[in-house]
């Protein structure tokens, strides 16, 4: 098991030409292409594994950016979309949604809870 681990740290080498594929796909996921060559990130590289680099990076990527998140509220809430219809063929409700996160909890809860009602009641 240790042997596995040791291989897994292979220390890359100092030119960013030389840097395994793995290690450039996780860098070049960062803002700007030119950003991989942070002095931080090559120095992680070395000594990092794939997962460990690429929280690195993100970690990186999320204090440079300055967004507490909220960037990515606004979108998910812009992109949320919900469709439902009666199947013709089967007399069938189909229910189609694609929701934020907090909107997504509130309709799942509701679900679920005339889902439960719904077979309480059938008894």
């Amino acid at each position: 098991m240790l042997s596995a681990v040791s291989t897994l740290r292979r220390p890359v080498p100092d030119s960013p030409a030389a840097l395994p594929a793995a290690t450039l796909q996780c860098c070049l996921r960062f803002p700007r292409c030119d950003d991989w060559l942070n002095p931080a990130l090559v120095e992680a590289a070395k000594t990092q594994t794939y997962d460990e680099l690429a929280k690195t990076v993100k970690r990186q990527q999320h204090e440079l950016s300055g967004d507490d998140g909220q960037a990515l509220c606004d979108r998910q809430k812009q992109k949320r979309s919900a469709r439902m219809f009666q199947n013709a063929e089967t007399g069938m409700y189909v229910l189609n949604a694609e929701l934020d996160p907090v909107t997504g909890a509130h309709v799942a809860g509701a679900l679920v809870h005339k889902e439960r009602e719904l077979w309480r009641a059938e008894d």
